[in-house]
């Protein structure tokens, strides 16, 4: 197992996740075993999915991964929480598992959106189709982060919207893509998602991210069909050490 401190992870970024997810985050250190990786982010806010406390972000192979968290437990703290690959280990200390999610990115140039996309800046009407169709989103107009929002309008009414936010790393992230569900399954959603890449690759590196629900299988299938790849599904959620730990 080798320690790796956090300029050497950020200097010559090891996976593209480290390289455009964790730009923006304190990273404090690492740790190495084959082809395992774990980085510790010392967040110290809440919103807009970043947790107070300790994060560990666990990648890699099973035969490496397992030993490697196995050999921090008896060395080091459990973290507040930990993002695991989904690759069928269990972590040494309880885990309550709040978010099954896959994190994709992208170089590829999608297809052109079938349907007109525009920069909307309602905030009203984008809040009124995110109660709608995603009402759980905590990617909204009033949070003041995205660098704009796209969306489809028919016949007056927004029906479809996305935003993206840009990392320190320059990278796009996608965020809060959402079609009303009256009309869900006319392609407006993949409208949306390529507008949104496009924009995102338009400057900084050329690459777009984003994370959904590794249970929503249309949305990664539509994603991968726009280019996107998937190198990592996550397990996220708060860390329960063991009693006398």
């Amino acid at each position: 197992m080798e320690e790796i401190t956090a300029a050497e992870l950020l200097a010559d970024p090891p996976t593209p996740y480290v390289r455009w997810e964790l730009a923006d985050d304190p990273v404090t250190r690492g740790w190495r075993y084959g082809d395992a990786l774990v980085v510790e982010v010392a967040r110290t806010h809440q919103g807009c999915h970043r947790h107070p406390g300790t994060t560990w972000v666990a990648t890699g192979p099973a035969p490496s991964l397992s030993p490697l968290l196995e050999g921090l437990a008896r060395v080091e703290a459990a973290p507040d929480r930990l993002s695991l690959e989904d690759v069928g280990i269990t972590p040494p200390w309880p885990q309550e598992v709040l978010g099954r999610w896959t994190w994709m990115w992208s170089d590829r140039l999608p297809p052109p959106p079938a349907v007109p996309v525009v920069e909307v800046a309602d905030d009203a009407a984008i809040d009124a189709l995110l109660d709608a169709g995603n009402p759980t989103s905590w990617d909204r107009p009033g949070n003041r982060t995205a660098e704009a929002w796209l969306g489809v309008e028919q016949q007056g009414r927004l029906v479809a919207v996305g935003s993206i936010t840009r990392r320190g790393s320059g990278v796009g992230h996608l965020q809060g893509v959402t079609v009303h569900p009256d009309l869900r399954g006319r392609g407006l959603g993949v409208a949306v998602s390529a507008a949104l890449t496009t924009r995102a690759q338009a400057s900084g590196p050329g690459v777009a991210t984003l994370g959904v629900y590794t249970a929503n299988t249309p949305a990664v299938r539509t994603y991968e069909r726009l280019g996107y790849r998937a190198p990592h599904r996550f397990l996220s959620g708060p860390v329960r050490p063991a009693t006398g730990s």
